[in-house]
């Protein structure tokens, strides 16, 4: 789940230059959607490089992915994996939230039904 493309458009805006930063957006192209997402779209966009509306409507887009992905992904059934590591897409729900955090407890239940059902 990388950013391919990226653009702006402002229809309607605080003041008559802001469409001119639109382009910014362009600075995420390339950019994971994973754990320390927010953090590199701040970097890339925040500030005097970027406009905080365009940059605050992508931070709430990354959840918005990944919740996504993860609703599609679990409407086909799946094998259960024979370890914690065979999980598919692990890596990009790993720390992206307090539930999902390397020792939190969506990650410990997920563990644990690994254990369950390893024997059947």
């Amino acid at each position: 789940m990388t950013i391919i493309e990226a653009e702006a458009e402002m229809h309607k805006a605080p003041n008559e230059l802001c469409p001119t930063v639109a382009d910014s957006v362009k600075k995420i192209v390339g950019l994971s959607i994973a754990s320390g997402f927010s953090d590199q779209v701040r970097k890339r966009l925040s500030g005097v490089v970027g406009c905080s509306h365009l940059t605050h409507l992508i931070l709430a887009m990354g959840p918005a992915v990944l919740h996504g992905f993860w609703a599609q992904q679990t409407r086909k059934p799946l094998p259960v994996p024979g370890s914690f590591e065979e999980v598919p897409g692990l890596p990009y729900l790993i720390n992206c939230c307090r539930l999902w955090k390397e020792d939190g407890p969506l990650v410990e239940r997920l563990h644990d039904f690994i254990e369950r059902t390893k024997d059947r």
